[in-house]
């Protein structure tokens, strides 16, 4: 599966569009990005992201930006995933299907220990600053 997504330079024309599309009638077309002219000076970016399955269990993606812009352009890409919670849809009384998660525990951050403030969440090996 790959899907193509056309990413604006410039920044995403909001107040525009929901301005445009609230003048209309519901008998009017729907004024949609391309209607903003931010795609006019062909400065945006193709983003083609790739869905594959690798086995039974194992989902692979590609992602792959191109910029179609005439000068060089920041792009921060974040890939987000989403998982079905099956587990759910059971209505047994056992949930040892549940997938299981490290517990959270709090402890001070290096910070903390230097008298700076602050706690830091540890879940797995990941930290996260709440100063």
């Amino acid at each position: 599966m790959k899907y193509l997504y056309k990413y604006p330079q410039q920044a995403y024309p909001y107040e525009q569009i929901v301005i445009s599309n609230r003048q209309r009638s519901r008998h009017d077309a729907e004024f949609e990005l391309i209607d903003t002219g931010i795609f006019n000076d062909d400065r945006y970016f193709d983003v083609f992201v790739e869905y594959a399955k690798g086995a039974p269990e194992d989902l692979l993606i590609r992602i792959s930006v191109a910029n179609r812009g005439k000068e060089a352009a920041k792009l921060d890409l974040l890939p987000t995933l989403w998982f079905r919670n099956t587990w759910s849809w059971s209505h047994r009384l056992d949930r040892t299907d549940r997938p299981a998660y490290p517990a959270v525990r709090r402890r001070r951050s290096a910070e903390t220990a230097r008298g700076g403030g602050g706690t830091a969440d540890a879940i797995g090996g990941l930290k996260r600053d709440t100063s």
